[in-house]
Parts: structure tokens; C-alpha cells; sequence
């Protein structure tokens, strides 16, 4: 007996999603061009139900701009059986009327029209296993960011109640020691007989400082695991080595995948012993960076593996 059932088994059906908190705006293409378009909640397994039902037994490949919601869209996707891949928005081919008439509805349908031209190049996509690891060096930054700004609301507040620093603190290099927290807390004299802003703000340093140091001995702690011991002893000369390039080796991941890499010989400092650093991610190295126009050497010393820490973080966003 003839069945009617239609099937799109062996088809493409290419997907565009403009993702929002609450809802997505969706555009499929089919493989000869007609167009299906609709809104829906923020959820993966009612998109694959509407599409199995409209497109049954097709193979779907999506594609969605990065964004607020990071890769938790993407991973819900794939695992649905979803071709999906994560995309920069200033790479999405735009046309002035495009621009003029933005919305959400053509948001999705110009990237619908381009995964199908194979326009479309997707962004590295770390395995869900690495992705606390990279929270946990991105949160350390938060903290040093945050340990700054309290220092400076401290010295701020010192420097409008004409507090003087005594000789043993003349020098910015004994500042935040733990005697100079002490004298913070019991000889500093305010213009007021009060001080409970500047306990607070010390409590702030301290806690923060704790904070810190918590989370650098977890990223110690992973330097001894599986994942990270083999590629840490190739680079260890000392513990403090070991933790800057923690950082570096977490958010880059050349090693999980090689041939999203390629060699970049200002990461090859010449003059350096046991340093065999020489891959890096090319594609998010900001085209006008003077360090493409450069061989930068750096030296196997603190200072110097500190300086070649800072530059890599500074041009390296993965």
C-alpha cells in the first residue's frame, strides 16, 4: 500500500536563529530555497519538535550569533542532533537595507540565507567538560578587577580626609602589606571621630584577597589533574610560572584541538629555556595588533614570563 507520509530523509533544512532571554525568532530554509518563519519560546526541544513535525527525518543545520546566552544553546542543540554552529555578528554578510530594516525576523533570516551559501564560519566551541575551569580564570580576573577598585575607594577616601602616610609607608611597594592594613584600622586618624568606612572598606580588601587566593589554589589543584598535569610539566620552572600560565593554557585549549591552530612565532621567544609555547588561536588576534608587526623575545625570568603572560591574555579572547 502507497504511504503518504512525507519525508525529507537525506535533505538539509538550514536554520536561523535570532536568540533572545525569552523567545527566538526562527527562519528554515529548505534545500530549494522556500522559506518557513516563526517565533517561538527560548527552548531547544520545542524548536526540534516543530521542526521534526514540519521536516520530518531532515538533517538540520542551525546557526546562531554569540551572544548573552554563551554556548548553552548551542550544546542543547547538538545534542538534539542538531549541525549547529556559534558565529561572530560582525561576520555575518549585512546589506544596507538589511541594516535600515533590522529586526528580529531578519535577523534570522539572514543568517538562515547564509549557513545555506556557506557563508558562515563558526567560532571554537569548547567541550562543556572545560568550561567551569574557563569560569574560574574569568572570575579570578572579576576579583583582581574588584580588589583594584577597592583599593583605590580606599586610598581615595585617605587622600580627601588629608591622611599622610608615615616613612615606613612613603614607598607604593609596602602598601596592602599586613601592617599596612593594621595602621589602616587602628592609627589612621579621619577627619571625623568615626572610621566605619574605612573598616568597611578594608573588611572589602580582605575578603576579596581571600577570595583570590581560594581560587588560585584550585587552579593549583587542576594543574595536578589529568587533563592539565602533561601540558603544565612542559612548561613548569617554578610554582608561580605554573599558575600564571594556568590562565593562558585553560583559555586557550590548543591542545584539545590542533588544527584550529596554527603557529604564531611572535608565542616562540627565542632566548628562552623550556619555554615550547608556539601555537595560538590566529583568528582572534585583532588584525590591527602591533604584535603581528613584531617578534617579541622575552626572557625565562619572572619578569619576563610575566610581561609574555600579559601580552598573550591581551591578544588572545577564546
Amino acid at each position: 500500500m502507497q504511504s503518504n507520509k512525507i519525508s525529507f530523509k537525506g535533505q538539509n533544512i538550514y536554520v536561523g536563529i535570532d536568540v533572545h532571554l525569552k523567545t527566538w525568532h526562527v527562519t528554515t530554509l529548505t534545500e530549494s530555497g522556500c522559506k518557513y518563519s516563526f517565533a517561538q519560546h527560548a527552548d531547544a526541544k520545542e524548536l526540534f519538535d516543530r521542526l521534526n513535525k514540519k521536516f520530518p527525518e531532515a538533517h538540520y543545520k542551525s546557526a546562531y550569533e554569540t551572544g548573552f546566552c554563551g554556548f548553552s544553546v548551542h550544546y542543547a542543540l547538538t545534542e538534539l542532533g542538531f549541525e549547529n554552529i556559534v558565529v561572530n555578528p560582525a561576520d555575518i554578510p549585512t546589506t544596507g537595507k538589511e541594516k535600515a530594516m533590522k529586526t528580529d525576523a531578519v535577523d534570522s533570516e539572514k543568517i538562515a540565507w547564509s549557513l545555506k551559501r556557506g557563508e558562515l564560519t563558526g567560532i571554537y566551541v569548547k567541550d562543556k567538560r572545560y568550561m567551569d575551569d574557563t569560569n574560574l580564570m574569568r572570575l579570578r580576573q572579576r576579583f583582581i578587577r574588584d580588589l583594584s577598585r577597592q583599593k583605590n575607594r580606599t586610598k581615595h577616601l585617605l587622600y580627601t580626609q588629608g591622611v599622610v602616610y608615615p616613612e615606613r609607608f612613603s614607598k607604593k611597594g609596602t602598601h596592602w602589606s599586613r601592617n599596612f592594613i593594621k595602621w589602616l584600622r587602628e592609627d589612621v586618624e579621619l577627619l571625623s571621630e568615626e572610621k566605619r568606612t574605612l573598616m568597611l572598606l578594608c573588611n572589602q580588601v580582605e575578603h576579596i584577597r581571600k577570595d583570590i587566593l581560594a581560587i588560585t589554589r584550585e587552579i593549583r589543584r587542576l594543574s595536578t589533574t589529568d587533563r592539565y598535569k602533561e601540558n603544565f610539566s612542559l612548561h613548569r620552572r617554578d610554582g608561580s610560572f605554573c599558575v600564571l600560565f594556568a590562565k593562558f593554557f585553560m583559555r586557550i585549549r590548543f591542545y584539545e584541538k590542533p588544527a584550529a591552530f596554527k603557529p604564531a612565532s611572535f608565542l616562540n621567544p627565542s632566548n628562552s629555556t623550556g619555554l615550547k609555547l608556539g601555537l595560538c588561536r590566529v583568528s582572534h588576534i585583532p588584525r590591527n595588533s602591533t604584535v603581528l608587526r613584531l617578534r617579541i623575545q622575552f626572557p625565562m625570568t619572572p619578569l619576563g614570563s610575566m610581561s609574555f603572560f600579559c601580552l598573550a591574555m591581551s591578544v588572545i579572547q577564546i
